[in-house]
């Protein structure tokens, strides 16, 4: 920096700057062997790129979305910014865009997940838990496939979690517990010296005979 005569330096926040973001984050996590810090890297795009780079027509419907939806808020304030809107709600609408008339949620590196209602969360974990393979995936893979295909919700991993929990095929054909349901618990005997009392029989003290009770012991010394 020594040999510029005007230096300045300003803050970008990382949304606004997420090409060298992206980067940095790949050099980081590449190690450079030494003598080859002058070779040059070949970037690539992800495997799966977003929704709208996969050359698929996305399905397209009118916004409508009712008052106790999650994503109800949010679309309210994209579409009406000044009006009167939470700042919890203002925190989180930076984070998602509308698009053809579909609420997309921004990922960290600028990917976007369609944002699912509450019937569309059942029918994507219903394909993905019991599509077409049926591999009765559990709660934090399924949340990973939803997420890289491209879906979203706030509570995702949970309900991924809760749905395979819920599965009677996985109950079924899963591994058996054999831990009790409740601590185990000492038992009390009801007679504690009836033990002694037989102890003292096989001894001889208080053989009973025809006449009853002795009252001395039989044993020969």
């Amino acid at each position: 920096m020594e040999d510029f005569d005007d230096v300045r330096l300003a803050h970008l926040p990382r949304e606004h700057n997420s090409q060298t973001n992206a980067m940095a984050q790949l050099a980081y996590g590449v190690q450079i062997s030494e003598g080859l810090s002058d070779e040059l890297f070949k970037i690539e795009k992800r495997s799966l790129p977003s929704v709208f780079g996969r050359g698929t027509p996305a399905e397209v419907m009118v916004l409508t979305i009712a008052p106790k939806d999650w994503r109800h808020d949010i679309v309210q304030y994209l579409k009406d910014p000044n009006g009167p809107h939470s700042q919890q709600v203002r925190r989180k609408a930076q984070y998602y865009m509308i698009r053809d008339e579909v609420l997309f949620r921004i990922g960290s590196d600028d990917f976007l997940m369609k944002c699912l209602g509450k019937k569309e969360q059942l029918v994507a974990m219903t394909e993905v838990h019991e599509g077409i393979c049926s591999a009765h995936q559990v709660g934090i893979k399924m949340r990973w496939l939803l997420r890289r295909h491209g879906y979203y919700w706030p509570t995702i991993l949970k309900d991924c979690i809760d749905y395979a929990k819920g599965c009677k095929y996985c109950q079924k054909h899963g591994p058996i517990q054999h831990v009790l349901a409740g601590p185990m618990n000492l038992t009390v005997r009801a007679w504690p010296f009836i033990g002694g009392h037989r102890f003292f029989h096989k001894l001889g003290v208080g053989r009973r005979t025809q006449a009853g009770y002795s009252g001395r012991s039989d044993r020969i010394y």
